[in-house]
């Protein structure tokens, strides 16, 4: 399967039901990694009618495959945090690499000159995605078990 940036958009309102499924296929290790908000159907219904920030999916057969965000604006920062997160079943796929380019441009499309993100000193899965999208990281600049990593973004 070869995945396009088509295939990813902003979530919408009547897309809670299946952002909702999405959490509830994330396993154990996966929430122990990626744990931006809690993964629970009152929590889809806020992000898809959420305008604050941006919160994306990744659609594949009416299935979400892929979720992101870039959010901060919303609390008055000017370096968004994004966070992603792949389906356990769909990842070698190549949804975290389309989401991470999406991301990217909308970020630099809203203005950012950089983006951060947070991964676990653990996940070293994400920790190479990440490098490869050029990603530095300061080994000391997260709380306990996490790495704070920073990409410069091309002007859009």
């Amino acid at each position: 399967m070869i995945v396009k940036l088509e295939q990813i958009r902003p979530l919408r309102p009547d897309d809670w039901i299946t952002l909702t499924a999405f959490f509830e296929a994330l396993s154990d290790t996966d929430r122990a990694f990626f744990h931006p908000h809690p993964f629970d159907a009152a929590t889809a219904k806020i992000i898809c009618g959420s305008d604050r920030d941006v919160f994306v999916a990744g659609f594949e057969d009416g299935r979400i495959e892929a979720y992101g965000m870039l959010r901060g604006w919303a609390d008055g920062y000017e370096v968004p945090r994004l966070g992603l997160a792949t389906r356990p079943e769909a990842r070698g796929c190549g949804w975290a690499e389309a989401m991470m380019t999406y991301l990217h441009r909308v970020a630099a499309e809203k203005g950012a000159t950089r983006v951060e993100l947070k991964v676990n000193s653990d996940n070293t899965a994400a920790q190479r995605l990440y490098r490869r999208f050029d990603y530095q990281f300061d080994e000391h600049s997260g709380s306990a078990g996490e790495l704070i990593g920073r990409r410069e973004l091309e002007c859009a």
